[in-house]
């Protein structure tokens, strides 16, 4: 359960855990509609939600099988982009090329 930063939104896509955003601002917003629209977790009001609600949407992180398998998928992709690796090539370069 997260506010849905671009950060905590990226790391529970990286190792693959659901995310039930409750929002806030800018990006959070954003990132619990994709959450949601790509099946990766749940978007929750913030301050108007219930305990069935909350309730509903740990069961659902914890027992849905197709969010577990299409989270794992998300998580192998993202982890095998070799990311820090690639920009430090890409600064190196333009260090060097300067």
């Amino acid at each position: 359960i997260h506010h849905g930063g671009n950060n905590s939104f990226t790391e529970c896509l990286f190792f693959g855990k659901p995310a039930i955003v409750m929002s806030y601002v800018w990006d959070g917003h954003d990132n619990a509609m994709r959450a949601e629209e790509s099946g990766h977790g749940f978007k929750l009001d913030r301050y108007e939600w219930s305990e069935e609600q909350l309730a509903e949407k740990l069961h659902a992180c914890l027992n849905d099988e197709a969010m577990r398998q299409r989270l794992q998928r998300t998580s192998v992709q993202m982890q095998s982009r070799k990311g820090p690796q690639d920009a430090a090539a890409i600064l190196d370069k333009v260090l060097n090329d300067a």
